[in-house]
């Protein structure tokens, strides 16, 4: 038994494999460091859906220049000349208008001002209805940055978890390696059979393979994040800095200046539903009287002054000042249609609005119950930590007594680094789901 110890301890003095644990895991190459929050304020300035949304936002802002313009008068100006010939014998043109003459030429200047007074509240629910959704436009970009803050951080989330697992995989590895090493000694003295040898030879290359997998799974995530930021040099020759830490993901946000009083996609919803009341009175305004105000000058000249006086009024100015007023009394039922769809359009969004708030209270009610769970978690691994550490003191006093093997001791030591990882995993989970429960609004109870 003595000899077997000695021989183990041998072993484990000559292996070359490490527990220790890393604060910082750097993936990437060479070149400058990179957190998340420098991650996220990368991918914010180049995002092309962020971009595409200050687009939408000018389009709106003039959208709403637009629809101010219905207010205002509109001028129209045309001149025209015209060459009148002689073709074959027309009775009474030729006569009449050109007094025998081959052509004649004439000229006309017209100046037209109309100004709609009235469009049964047309115009002024329309010009409110962009006013509203241009309110909204920051809103909307502001959801956008918050979506793609939220999926830098999901990836940078599984590749810390990628990191972990494989640290995780590395510390059970070694303890298989080390129980392998020793199995072979005892093997080698006839206390085994070879086929339990080779189930522990099976479970080490298990290990290996897991580990092999969350190391491309972690390159995987670590080359997914580098491609947000961009694919010049100047990108690629960053790398990412994981702090295999307990990160308080919301306070992250906090420093992006990221404030959801209230729900991105509630609020969204409330524009649909208010927008759907501009389109109920535009309808409505189909049955109201339209009034127009419009002016008219007109110039219009003879070349020749021969002709007949029954066209000399023709060279005088003309001006004219009228108002128009039209009715749509009856088109077989179409408007009535229209305005009672656009009502129940309206009651539509009405209950999905409160449909939302229902599926948004049961959405933090599910995250608050998962965070409870990790939380619970997370105090059992910590009991299993002070288990395993009052196990190992106690195996620490038999060792020095020579009680036991130094294996055995080791065992404890691994187990503690393995249950210090799984609880970083889960503090990570953990801080993930305070991030959505943020990501709901404060208005959410």
């Amino acid at each position: 038994m003595v000899k077997l110890i000695t021989n183990l301890f041998v072993v484990l003095l000559l292996s070359k494999y490490s527990f220790a644990f890393e604060t910082n895991q750097k993936i990437s190459g060479g070149g400058a460091l990179i957190d998340l929050h420098g991650l996220i304020e990368l991918v914010l300035i180049d995002s092309y859906d962020l971009k595409k949304g200050e687009l939408d936002l000018q389009i709106l802002r003039q959208n709403v220049k637009r629809q101010l313009s219905e207010f205002y008068p509109r001028v129209d100006l045309r001149i025209g000349a015209n060459n009148i010939k002689k073709f074959g014998s027309i009775p009474g043109i030729d006569s009449v208008l050109l007094q025998g003459k081959d052509d004649i030429n004439t000229s006309e200047a017209t100046v037209a001002l109309s100004l709609n007074l009235y469009r049964g509240g047309y115009n002024i629910n329309s010009y409110r209805a962009a006013l509203l959704e241009q309110k909204f436009g920051p809103i909307s970009i502001e959801k956008m940055r918050f979506n793609v803050a939220r999926e830098v951080l999901q990836l940078y989330h599984n590749l810390k978890i990628s990191i972990l697992n494989r640290k995780k995989s590395t510390l059970e590895l070694n303890v298989e390696k080390n129980y392998l090493a020793m199995q072979e000694i005892v093997f080698n003295e006839g206390q085994i059979t070879k086929v339990e040898l080779s189930q522990q030879k099976d479970k080490v290359d298990e290990l290996k393979r897991k580990e092999s997998y969350f190391t491309y799974e972690a390159q995987s995530y670590n080359n997914i994040l580098l491609g947000l930021i961009g694919r010049d040099e100047k990108a690629l020759s960053k790398k990412i800095s994981v702090k295999l830490i307990n990160e308080k993901y919301v306070e992250v946000f906090k420093i992006l200046n990221f404030n959801i009083v209230e729900n991105y996609d509630l609020l969204g919803m409330e524009q649909k539903y208010k927008l759907s009341k501009f389109d109920i009175e535009k309808i409505k305004s189909k049955y109201l009287p339209k009034i127009d105000l419009s002016s008219l000058y007109v110039y219009s000249a003879f070349s020749d002054k021969s002709v007949t006086s029954a066209f000399n009024d023709l060279e005088k100015d003309k001006s004219l000042i009228g108002i128009t007023l039209s009715w749509n009394i009856f088109e077989g039922f179409a408007t009535n249609k229209d305005y009672k769809i656009a009502k129940y359009k309206s009651r539509k969004l009405k209950l999905d609005i409160l449909n939302k708030k229902r599926n948004l209270i049961n959405e933090k009610i599910e995250i608050e119950l998962n965070i409870n769970k990790f939380k619970d978690e997370i105090d059992s691994l910590q009991g299993q930590i002070l288990q395993v550490q009052h196990g190992m003191v106690i195996s620490q006093e038999e060792f020095n007594n020579g009680q036991t093997d130094r294996f055995t001791l080791d065992s404890y030591k691994s187990k503690i680094k393995i249950l210090e990882v799984e609880i970083k995993i889960k503090f990570d989970k953990l801080n993930l789901l305070k991030v959505d429960l943020f990501g709901l609004g404060q208005g959410v109870s």
